[in-house]
């Protein structure tokens, strides 16, 4: 898509000639920049160099695209992801083996968003895609959905609207999303969907659109914070995200389902900490939830303490980021866990019983009081410590001796006890790609190694 300008009157697929003039154009244009170098001051010197590589990588797409043009209707391609002014120029029939589509419009962040005063209109070469299984509509408004539609063979559909909730920019212009009338339409989506997932920043009416797929197994709720009185009728539900949902308004319904995974983030907004470990004993405790319940995250809810009503339950993946916990139970060991994640809490130490867990395979513990260095600039290494009461202490790496000595025997205790866990200490700005990311006792680096926390490591 970004061979030629997003100029909707265009077609995405360009011919030979029109890509051909766009190189050219490019080309000609750096060649005339190349003559007054010598004059360029340091930054117009880098323009030129952004200019060179750009160019570079317009001629390398140019290639691959007179490739592509040869391959028989583009039958080999199976995932494309294009922006929302291409929608309408997609190639009818000539993408009948598409498999996955996600069209996005921009991101929530970015100053100037012009389409958001724009409805999206869902193209109709989407009715010609027979093998279309997953589509994602990102940072986009859909005013209405075509009756057509619900009869695309979807699997999955995605929809993050671009905002459900005021967000004032630059200029002091404020937005926010409108309602659609779809949100609410029982008709409106395939009966063939296993997984919707509305975005955080998207409020899909009362969720009345997912009411009638009998086969919904994974449901993301948006921004929707109450539960519909309905919601026990989708009996085929295994999956819930429910980032905004009031956790005491949805356990009601949950209770007496057969969830095996449940995405609770930032939902205890409103209620005490205690009424909110109410809240999950009425959840798990003796019921078809708690029995059926194998993941579950609490991110964000900045609990204090592990909650009891995990106490006997079959949970292998557990995400407690965000949280103030500083001590864990020791019948956390009872737990088969596969996963757990307790990155941003203050804990400083592991109970023994974590030693006996088997299966455990991940332990996330960066931000806490076990995770390793952090560099903070280049040559500024530091060790962040939990002082309580949302205080952070900086220590100086030559300075942390003790302090990793203390850590050191902790991990490697742990680590040598389960042989396949791996360990995440380490928080970094630096390219995760060019970086070592999983910690244990046998891989021949100290956890403390920069290998951990810069992008310079081999």
């Amino acid at each position: 898509a970004f061979l030629l300008p997003p100029d909707p009157t265009r077609p995405l697929w360009a011919d030979e000639s029109a890509a051909q003039r766009t190189v050219e154009a490019s080309t000609t244009q750096a060649r005339l920049e190349e003559n007054w170098r010598p004059d360029f001051t340091h930054k117009e010197t880098r323009a030129l160099a952004h200019r060179e590589h750009r160019v570079r990588i317009i001629q390398k797409v140019h290639s691959v695209c007179l490739e592509w043009r040869g391959l028989p209707l583009y039958s080999n391609l199976r995932t494309l992801c294009i922006h929302a002014r291409w929608g309408g120029a997609l190639p009818v029939g000539n993408l009948s083996g598409l498999a996955a589509l996600e069209i996005y419009a921009g991101f929530h962040h970015d100053r100037v968003i012009p389409w958001m005063k724009e409805d999206f209109e869902i193209p109709d070469a989407l009715r010609s895609f027979s093998s279309l299984r997953s589509l994602t509509l990102n940072c986009i408004n859909v005013a209405y959905l075509p009756a057509w539609f619900a009869e695309l063979p979807l699997l999955e559909f995605k929809y993050n609207a671009n905002s459900t909730v005021e967000i004032r920019f630059q200029g002091g212009r404020t937005f926010r999303e409108p309602f659609c009338a779809w949100y609410d339409d029982e008709h409106a989506l395939p009966r063939s969907l296993e997984a919707v997932f509305f975005g955080h920043c998207t409020e899909p009416g009362n969720l009345g659109c997912v009411r009638q797929l009998p086969r919904l197994r994974a449901l993301g709720t948006g921004a929707f914070r109450s539960c519909p009185p309905w919601l026990h009728e989708l009996e085929s539900l295994r999956h819930v995200t429910a980032y905004c949902a009031g956790l005491l308004e949805w356990v009601p319904k949950l209770r007496n389902m057969r969830i095996e995974a449940i995405d609770f983030d930032v939902d205890q907004l409103g209620y005490d900490e205690d009424d909110f470990l109410d809240g999950l004993d009425d959840f798990l405790v003796n019921t078809r939830c708690g029995e059926s319940l194998r993941e579950i995250s609490l991110a964000g809810n900045e609990l204090t303490v592990l909650p009891e009503s995990f106490r006997g339950l079959s949970i292998t993946h557990l995400d407690l980021d965000r949280q103030k916990i500083s001590d864990l139970p020791e019948w956390i060991g009872n737990l088969p866990l596969v996963v757990l994640k307790l990155d941003d809490n203050p804990v400083a130490t592991l109970p023994e019983s974590l030693s006996f867990v088997t299966s455990l395979r991940v332990l996330v513990l960066d931000g806490t009081n076990l995770s390793g260095p952090l560099e903070e600039t280049p040559g500024d290494v530091i060790i962040v410590r939990s002082t309580g009461n949302t205080r952070y202490q900086a220590i100086p790496l030559a300075e942390a001796a003790e302090e990793i000595a203390r850590c050191d025997v902790i991990l490697r205790r742990l680590s040598m006890a389960l042989p396949e866990l791996r360990f995440k200490l380490n928080s970094s700005y630096a390219n995760e790609d060019e970086q070592m990311t999983w910690w244990h006792a046998a891989c021949g680096v100290d956890w403390t190694d920069p290998a951990f926390y810069t992008s310079r490591a081999t």
